[in-house]
C-alpha cells in the first residue's frame, strides 16, 4: 500500500507538471513525504506536520502558489481525516510557518478516489472549522483536468486551482 500510495503521489506531480508545460507556467519544489516534515511546538507540546508532498505552482514570476497535498486512499475514516485539521491549522498559523513560507500560507489540496468521497471529506474538514483555504477533488477529474474548476472549495462550489 505505501508503494501505492507512492506511486500515486508521483502521478499527481505528472499531472501538474503536464499542465504547467501545456499553460506554459511552472511547477518548483515538489517535495514528498520523506522531505517535507514539520516538528513544531503548540503549548508545549511537540506537533508534527508530513504532508504527503509539499509544492509551488507559478504562473509567472510573480503569481502563484504553494500547496500541501494530502492523496487520500479511503482508508481513514472521515473523523480520522479531520485529525489533520488540527495539524495543519496549528502549522499554518506557527512561527515556523511563517518562517518558512512569509506571508503566503501554503493551500491544502486532497486528491480523493472519487466525488463522493471528496463530497464527504469536504463536509467533515468545513464541519470543523473554515480558516484553512483547503479543496478537494477526485482522481479522475484530477488526471485530466487539474487546473480546471474541479476542486471543491470552502464555498462548496467549483475552483480553479488557477484562481489562487
Amino acid at each position: 500500500p505505501y508503494l501505492d500510495h507512492m506511486v500515486e503521489v508521483n502521478d499527481f506531480y505528472i499531472y501538474l507538471l503536464r499542465a504547467a508545460r501545456e499553460n506554459g507556467h511552472k511547477v518548483k519544489n515538489f517535495r514528498v513525504e520523506h522531505h517535507n516534515r514539520h516538528e513544531f511546538k503548540i503549548n508545549y507540546k511537540k506537533v508534527i506536520l508530513q504532508p504527503d508532498a509539499y509544492g509551488q505552482y507559478w504562473i509567472d514570476d510573480d503569481t502563484g502558489f504553494h500547496f500541501f497535498l494530502e492523496w487520500d486512499r479511503g482508508t481513514m475514516t472521515p473523523q480520522q481525516f479531520s485529525g489533520k485539521y488540527d495539524r495543519y491549522y496549528n502549522f499554518l498559523i506557527s512561527e515556523e510557518c511563517k518562517r518558512i513560507y512569509g506571508n503566503m500560507p501554503p493551500v491544502v489540496l486532497t486528491v480523493t478516489p472519487d466525488a463522493e468521497r471528496a463530497y464527504e471529506l469536504y463536509r467533515t474538514i468545513y464541519a470543523v472549522n473554515t480558516e484553512i483555504n483547503w479543496l478537494f477533488a477526485p482522481k479522475p477529474l484530477v488526471e485530466t483536468k487539474i487546473l480546471d474548476q474541479i476542486w471543491i472549495g470552502k464555498e462548496g462550489t467549483p475552483v480553479s486551482l488557477l484562481e489562487l
